[in-house]
């Protein structure tokens, strides 16, 4: 059970999906994106070919099909509806319900079908359980309806069973809420089994503080610098021309998509919060419906009377050259726009790579002690938890997500009674405690312990196993390390050995390098000594210090045998040709 108000649609959904044999859960769950995704774009090609006034003659229909395609690919290769493809959110398949409502919508309007409209209100009452903001939608769907045909819509016999049906399906998902969770499921985002905790829970009151919290002209301006990113200047002026151009061949489903657009883009951009681009997809939607039909009425001005003709050869007589070349043009300039899109956002938006961190934060799972707890932001907690649920990894350990601003009351909640561990490094925690890391995938994350108060790193007597003996500006010296091969693993351990000769100022820099047998470097972690919490400015002379790493190497470290180097800086130097010091030998298996 997700997050506040719950989702039921998009969950059942979304389980059907894990019962595909392929890949794992997630990879199936992120499939459902994609899949739902490419599904509603040749929806969106049917409600501009619907949207485009049928005429008689070859050419008006080619423009329709042209204009169609443009404007459904170009929603297809949009960066925000692309990238939401491609994950585990409710957006796509939002998009495809949302969809089909405005098409079945169109069909009512042409064929006064009673079908339509059950379908209508079943599709709307399973949306509200993908995204309860659909509801927004509600009177422009019903005013549209009224407005084409009034006789129709307020026919009992069909009204009443319609308003049943829309209902019944939301009094399903509520009751399904409610069951399951008395049920406690493996994962349940908060408690909600009493009758207090449920209702807050699907009227997501925890987020009653996120609308209208940003001013209007700081949305609006946000939403045109999304509206060009997705589909770009021209895009824009294309969108604009379909909407005014609509608007005189067709008010009421001109106005229909307006309205649509505008209370979806009215509503997110003063929604504090920060995924509003996301929110802001079924503008984009429909936006790109503009599009379809801009490039269409455009076609049909230059065309004239030419549109309504069947007979190709009428294009070539002299008179008509003119057109003709305005017309490659039109195509030519409406095409760059999902063109330049997919061009443009082809690689940024592959994921396929990117397992580096999930890849970390399994490790961090797998290296915290039974009973543990693991503290951090939600955003890191749910993937820990999909180890933990999915994998059952370390099923005993705690995970807690929370805001920044709650952490220190969460971990002295836990003081005494078991071990604390976090992600990320916060200023308020390091005033009452110490973070030390505990696992380090370098570039990719830091998994930290957390211990009341200060820490002693005091290093007397220990044994070194590498010495160096290199001496930074006579004030600080590497006495040497203990790098330990880790066997059955893509890692090591080392410590560093420290002293302080001299008092200093300054705060040294270490850049630790992994390189290969061609002398490359491969991998590079750059911290400042004493884990970045006991700096170099801040040592007693002759003190002898020591800090341990657990390191992990990313994927992105091929097999083979690698020398490991530090380069010592001051922070007011600029990294340059330094000395390297060679620390050991590691082998990436």
């Amino acid at each position: 059970m997700p997050h506040p108000p719950g989702f039921p649609v998009y969950t059942w959904v979304g389980h059907l999906f894990t019962l595909i044999p392929i890949g794992d859960i997630a990879y199936r769950v992120n499939l459902m994106s994609a899949f739902f995704g490419a599904l509603a774009i040749p929806v969106v090609y049917a409600i501009i070919r619907s949207s485009a006034q049928k005429f008689e003659g070859r050419f008006s229909a080619g423009a329709s099909r042209f204009g169609a395609i443009v404007g459904s690919m170009s929603l297809a290769f949009s960066i925000t509806y692309w990238a939401q493809a491609e994950i585990a959110e409710v957006y796509t398949l939002n998009i495809f319900i949302i969809a089909l409502m405005i098409l079945f919508s169109l069909k009512w309007a042409e064929e006064r079908n009673p079908k339509y409209l059950y379908l209508l209100s079943l599709l709307f009452g399973l949306s509200l359980g993908i995204h309860a903001s659909n509801i927004l939608f509600a009177p422009f769907f019903l005013a549209f309806l009224f407005l084409t045909d009034r006789k129709a819509m307020l026919d009992m016999r069909v009204l009443i069973p319609a308003i049943a049906l829309f209902l019944a399906v939301g009094m399903i998902q509520i009751v399904y809420l409610y069951v399951r969770a008395m049920q406690v499921p493996a994962y349940m985002y908060s408690d909600i089994r009493s009758m207090n905790s449920f209702l807050s829970y699907i009227t997501a009151k925890e987020y009653s503080a996120a609308p209208f919290s940003v001013s209007l002209s700081s949305g609006i301006s946000m939403y045109v610098e999304f509206l060009a990113a997705n589909f770009s200047l021209v895009g824009m002026a294309i969108g604009m021309a379909g909407l005014a151009l609509s608007i005189k061949r067709d008010l009421l489903r001109s106005g229909f998509y307006i309205s649509l657009f505008a209370v979806n883009v009215l509503y997110f951009v003063r929604f504090e919060s920060g995924d509003i681009a996301d929110k802001l997809v079924p503008s984009f939607m429909i936006f790109s419906i503009f599009i379809g039909l801009g490039i269409w009425e455009v076609l049909n001005i230059i065309l004239g009377p030419l549109a309504d003709e069947n007979d190709s050869k009428k294009l070539l007589i002299k008179d008509n050259l003119g057109k003709v070349v305005l017309v490659v043009l039109v195509l030519i300039v409406s095409a760059i726009v999902p063109v330049t899109s997919y061009a443009a956002y082809s690689q940024e938006i592959d994921q396929m790579r990117s397992t580096e961190l999930p890849f970390f934060l399994l490790d961090a799972l797998k290296e915290v002690p039974a009973n543990s707890t693991i503290l951090d932001q939600w955003a890191t907690c749910e993937p820990l938890k999909y180890y933990q649920v999915v994998h059952n990894v370390n099923p005993t350990v705690e995970i807690v997500g929370a805001d920044p601003v709650d952490w220190t009351d969460r971990i002295d909640e836990r003081t005494g009674k078991s071990s604390v561990f976090m992600v990320e490094i916060d200023k308020e925690v390091l005033k009452k405690y110490s973070e030390i890391p505990v696992l380090n995938m370098p570039g990719v994350g830091v998994l930290y312990k957390i211990y009341p108060g200060k820490m002693s790193f005091s290093a007397e007597n220990s044994a070194i196993q590498n010495p160096i003996n290199k001496s930074f500006d006579g004030t600080v010296r590497l006495l040497g390390t203990n790098l330990i091969q880790k066997n059955g693993e893509r890692g090591f351990t080392i410590t560093y050995f420290w002293q302080s000769q001299e008092k200093t100022p300054k705060d040294l820099i270490v850049y630790v390098d992994l390189v290969n047998e061609n002398g490359n470097p491969v991998l590079e972690d750059v911290h400042v000594p004493i884990y970045g919490i006991y700096p170099t400015s801040k040592w007693v002379q002759g003190e002898v210090l020591a800090e341990n790493y657990n390191v992990r190497l990313p994927s992105s470290v091929k097999p083979g045998n690698y020398q490991v180097f530090l380069m010592g800086i001051w922070n007011k130097e600029i990294p340059g040709d330094y000395e390297r010091i060679l620390l050991g030998n590691i082998e990436a298996e």
